[in-house]
Protein backbone atom coordinates (compact mmCIF):
# COMPACT_ATOMS: atom_id res chain seq x y z
CA UNK A 1 0.00 0.00 0.00
CA UNK A 2 1.27 3.41 -0.56
CA UNK A 3 0.33 7.11 1.25
CA UNK A 4 -0.65 9.85 -0.07
CA UNK A 5 3.10 11.41 -0.24
CA UNK A 6 4.46 7.82 -1.82
CA UNK A 7 5.75 6.50 0.93
CA UNK A 8 5.23 2.40 0.81
CA UNK A 9 3.42 1.43 4.24
CA UNK A 10 2.71 -2.09 5.55
CA UNK A 11 -1.25 -2.86 6.08
CA UNK A 12 -0.82 -3.05 9.48
CA UNK A 13 0.65 0.48 9.61
CA UNK A 14 -1.65 2.82 11.16
CA UNK A 15 0.31 6.79 10.51
CA UNK A 16 2.43 7.09 7.60
CA UNK A 17 5.92 7.59 9.42
CA UNK A 18 6.87 10.12 6.30
CA UNK A 19 4.42 12.37 6.54
CA UNK A 20 2.71 11.47 9.55
CA UNK A 21 -0.63 11.50 7.88
CA UNK A 22 -3.34 8.43 9.81
CA UNK A 23 -4.05 5.25 7.19
CA UNK A 24 -7.42 4.48 7.91
CA UNK A 25 -7.39 0.71 5.88
CA UNK A 26 -10.47 -0.30 4.05
CA UNK A 27 -10.42 -3.90 4.36
CA UNK A 28 -12.94 -5.67 3.09
CA UNK A 29 -13.81 -9.65 4.02
CA UNK A 30 -12.64 -10.51 0.54
CA UNK A 31 -9.86 -8.63 -0.44
CA UNK A 32 -7.43 -5.67 0.89
CA UNK A 33 -7.57 -2.37 -1.21
CA UNK A 34 -4.61 -1.28 -3.33
CA UNK A 35 -4.87 2.32 -1.42
CA UNK A 36 -5.81 3.92 2.13
CA UNK A 37 -7.60 7.16 2.71
CA UNK A 38 -5.35 9.39 5.01
CA UNK A 39 -6.43 11.03 7.91
CA UNK A 40 -3.76 14.43 8.79
CA UNK A 41 -3.04 13.73 12.80
CA UNK A 42 -4.17 16.86 15.04
CA UNK A 43 -0.94 18.96 16.44
CA UNK A 44 -0.98 17.36 19.59
CA UNK A 45 -1.64 14.01 20.69
CA UNK A 46 -3.17 13.05 24.06
CA UNK A 47 -2.13 9.21 25.64
CA UNK A 48 -4.90 7.53 23.58
CA UNK A 49 -3.52 8.65 20.41
CA UNK A 50 0.17 7.79 20.87
CA UNK A 51 -0.65 4.50 22.37
CA UNK A 52 -2.61 3.66 19.49
CA UNK A 53 0.09 4.85 16.89
CA UNK A 54 2.78 2.82 18.23
CA UNK A 55 0.78 -0.14 20.09
CA UNK A 56 1.86 0.32 23.30
CA UNK A 57 -0.18 0.04 26.49
CA UNK A 58 -0.47 3.03 28.52
CA UNK A 59 1.76 1.60 31.22
CA UNK A 60 4.60 1.62 28.74
CA UNK A 61 3.66 5.28 27.63
CA UNK A 62 3.66 6.34 30.94
CA UNK A 63 6.89 4.60 31.35
CA UNK A 64 9.01 6.50 28.75
CA UNK A 65 7.07 9.46 29.57
CA UNK A 66 8.79 9.04 33.35
CA UNK A 67 12.19 8.06 31.98
CA UNK A 68 12.48 11.12 29.57
CA UNK A 69 12.63 9.21 26.59
CA UNK A 70 9.46 10.33 24.29
CA UNK A 71 8.94 14.15 24.01
CA UNK A 72 6.61 15.07 26.07
CA UNK A 73 4.75 18.03 27.74
CA UNK A 74 2.68 17.69 31.04
CA UNK A 75 -0.35 19.87 31.34
CA UNK A 76 -1.63 19.51 34.97
CA UNK A 77 -1.66 15.66 35.81
CA UNK A 78 -2.20 14.31 32.20
CA UNK A 79 0.55 13.88 29.04
CA UNK A 80 0.40 15.84 25.85
CA UNK A 81 2.43 14.88 22.54
CA UNK A 82 2.85 17.09 19.81
CA UNK A 83 2.19 15.40 16.53
CA UNK A 84 5.87 16.50 14.79
CA UNK A 85 8.01 16.08 17.72
CA UNK A 86 6.66 12.00 18.51
CA UNK A 87 6.62 11.27 14.45
CA UNK A 88 10.64 12.75 14.49
CA UNK A 89 11.16 11.07 17.24
CA UNK A 90 10.07 7.46 16.03
CA UNK A 91 12.05 8.06 13.19
CA UNK A 92 14.92 7.78 15.13
CA UNK A 93 14.10 4.80 16.81
CA UNK A 94 13.91 0.75 15.63
CA UNK A 95 12.72 -0.44 19.18
CA UNK A 96 10.63 1.33 21.66
CA UNK A 97 11.72 0.01 25.13
CA UNK A 98 11.84 1.13 28.55
CA UNK A 99 14.52 -1.46 29.47
CA UNK A 100 18.21 1.13 29.94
Amino acid sequence: MKCKCGYEVNENMKFCPECGEKIVSQKSPSQVPETAEIVPLPPVLNSNDVCELFSISKNMLYELCWQKKIPHIRIGKKYAFRSKEILEWAGTKEKISTAG
